[in-house]
């Protein structure tokens, strides 16, 4: 979004994906961080991997589209290290939105 938007639209998507994150942190008792440059991670103890899912769909319907955003889950299983979850997530299946159409030019 950077390269074809401009900096400014990519601060503006990065702060609403880092809201809706947020919101659903917060309903679950949990935590929203940043993980590197655009992605967002949610830690929320206890919760396994139905709500996972559910929260990965819930955060992609609460952006509808705008930004276009990839949601990768996982859930901590007893004994894996933080770095595991992680690359769990990293190869696990997305949950994509796509970018809602654009409004037609002003006549």
């Amino acid at each position: 979004m950077n390269k074809t938007q401009g900096y400014a639209a990519g601060n503006l998507a990065l702060q609403a994906t880092a809201r809706a994150v947020a919101t659903v942190a917060i309903r679950l008792g949990g935590t929203a961080c940043r993980y590197s440059g655009g992605a967002l991670g949610l830690i929320a103890p206890g919760t396994g991997e139905d709500a996972v899912e559910a929260m990965a769909r819930e955060i992609s319907d609460v952006l509808d589209g705008r930004p276009a955003v990839r949601v990768l889950v996982a859930s901590w299983r007893p004994g894996e290290t933080g770095e595991e979850v992680i690359a769990r997530a990293l190869s696990s299946p997305s949950v994509t939105t796509a970018p809602a159409p654009a409004p037609p030019p002003p006549v």
